[in-house]
Order: C-alpha cells, then structure tokens, then sequence
C-alpha cells in the first residue's frame, strides 16, 4: 500500500536533522520505549502531535519531515516558521478522517494526491471554523479516490 506518510522515513529524517540516534528519539521525541518505537515503525504507525511538536521547536519545515518533500527548514521566504502555525488538532482529525475512508473503503490514493488533499482539507477546515467531520471529508475523497 503506498502511504503518503512512511513513519520509518520520518524517523530518518527527525536523526538527519538531529543527530539522535533512534533510541533517543523514541525516549526524547516519542517519550516511548526504543521498542515500542520499533513496534510503531513496523505498523506504520504514525502519531502526528510529537512529531509537529519536534518540528516546530526545532524550526524544522513539517511537510518536509512528514514527505520528505521541500525545503527541510521550517523557515518560509519571509522567514517565519512554517511548522508553528499548524493548528495540531486539525490537521491530525484530517489525516485521520482521509486514512479511516482509505481504509474503510479498501483503496489507495497516490501519495501526491493524498499530500495535496489533506493540504486542501486542511485549509478548507482552518479557513471556514468549521470543525473537521468525516462528511466534509469524505466528499471531498470521493472526487478524487
């Protein structure tokens, strides 16, 4: 299945930019065992709140360190950070609203596709106010899934 977010690139690119070694980032970044931290590499499991925390407080560009795609600091043209400006509860009810369908439904989505929806739900949601449901969700997947 490809997976727009591979939780093992992630953990790559969190010791990229910071020099830990994989037990630390379980136990600094995770505040988990190395262990259940393999155990989470292994499923792909993914918990988006440490990781846009450890972005954010190491000015490290979230899309970068989820995708592997774009500029890696978390510092746009103008020089304000990228990653603090994630509203965290927003973007994880997206994410979670997109792989419940995906999986619900038995299908996959391009790992492109999949970046740009959650990018274009995700302002849809912080834009509006309105809070994220799996209808508004859902919706917009069946236009391109």
């Amino acid at each position: 299945m490809n997976e727009l977010v591979q939780f093992r690139k992630i953990i790559e690119r969190i010791q990229e930019k910071s020099g830990l070694l994989q037990n630390q980032i379980a136990e600094q970044v995770f505040d988990i065992t190395p262990n259940n931290l393999n155990n989470k590499i292994r499923r792909n499991s993914v918990d988006i709140k440490p990781i846009a925390k450890w972005a954010m407080n190491h000015r490290v560009n979230l899309h970068w360190l989820l995708t592997g795609e774009g500029d890696q600091s978390g510092e746009d043209t103008e020089g304000e950070a990228l990653s603090k400006d994630v509203d965290l509860e927003v973007m994880t009810g997206v994410i979670k609203g997109v792989e419940k369908y995906l999986q619900d439904q038995k299908k996959t989505l391009d790992p492109d596709k999949k970046a740009r929806l959650i990018s274009l739900l995700y302002d849809h949601f912080t834009k509006t106010g309105e809070a994220v449901n799996q209808k508004t969700v859902v919706s917009y997947l069946r236009l391109v899934a």
